[in-house]
């Protein structure tokens, strides 16, 4: 039996770890392992280290996955993906989220490699709650990097209504001391993911505020994908991935504006959905052929 180990921080929110852990353990000739399970981890105990980028300048005699599930973020993005490019040791396999991040990183050289999207946690399909306690939920990072205080505040100015919005996630201080007074925000914190879909489903459309900007704009927002699990119709920004995704799929979202000029249009669009069944993370990982190409490497 081959074993693998997840390296995982803390305070990361690696959703994907649990899926790999899961679907390997379903293969009797792999048993993969959680990092933070561990309280004593020694690299030669395992056959293969899965790292999630980051920078690895380690050189260790086991075979290593580098997986770039992202681009880096801030204004120094572009940068910190040449560094990592250019000084993280070479592993024996490479995982992209998309074409899009694998261009971006330009690896030049033959290190083997697998694409593998964001997939959708089996318990999102289900309960879907049929008694709606807000318009709006947003689901993921509160930050001010990702301009959600702008959204509240837009949200609070455009919507004479005054539609409630539901978010879960930990907030930045900042921006709960902001808006924890306003009687349409509710702030529910970090849930467990089991928990989010019978809270979440309680709204009746999904926000999915993207900023139109780099590295956003090119990667695949999980957060859609779950509400569209959930039923929720959906309201998003206008950028490069979920247009795309819009148009590939045959779906119907209400492209809200950046400063939600235009959020109360919202009610009378005319949405369509589609099945994602196919995102559910079983069908994700078996459709990338990753296990073959660890089993080449291990």
């Amino acid at each position: 039996m081959k074993k693998i180990l997840f390296e995982r921080s803390v305070n990361a929110y690696l959703p994907e770890i649990d899926a790999y852990i899961e679907y390997f353990n379903k293969i009797s000739e792999h048993h993969a392992v959680d990092s933070l399970t561990l309280s004593d981890i020694s690299y030669n105990d395992f056959d293969l280290i899965w790292k999630f980028m980051g920078s690895d300048y380690q050189r260790i005699d086991v075979p290593v996955v580098h997986e770039y599930a992202s681009l880096s973020l801030g204004k120094l993005g572009k940068i910190k993906n040449l560094i990592k490019k250019n000084l993280n040791t070479k592993p024996s396999l490479r995982v992209f989220l998309n074409e899009e991040v694998k261009k971006e990183f330009g690896f030049n050289d033959n290190v083997p490699f697998v694409f593998r999207d964001m997939g959708i946690k089996e318990c999102f399909f289900y309960p879907k709650n049929e008694n709606k306690q807000y318009d709006f939920v947003y689901l993921g990072v509160i930050s001010s990097e990702r301009k959600i205080d702008f959204m509240l505040r837009n949200l609070i100015e455009k919507c004479k209504d005054m539609k409630s919005i539901l978010l879960i996630g930990s907030p930045e201080d900042k921006i709960y001391s902001e808006f924890k007074s306003y009687k349409n925000i509710t702030f529910v914190g970090r849930l467990d993911q089991k928990a989010i879909p019978e809270v979440a489903s309680k709204a009746v459309y999904g926000i999915n505020y993207i900023p139109n900007e780099y590295p956003y704009h090119l990667q695949t927002s999980t957060k859609l994908l779950e509400y569209l699990a959930m039923g929720l119709k959906i309201v998003t920004t206008s950028y490069f991935w979920v247009d795309k995704f819009e148009r590939d799929t045959n779906m119907k979202f209400f492209k809200v504006n950046q400063d939600l000029s235009n959020i109360m249009q919202c009610d009378n669009y005319e949405y369509v959905n589609q099945s994602v069944e196919q995102y559910k993370w079983d069908e994700i990982l078996s459709k990338s052929g990753i296990v073959e190409k660890v089993n080449k490497i291990i």
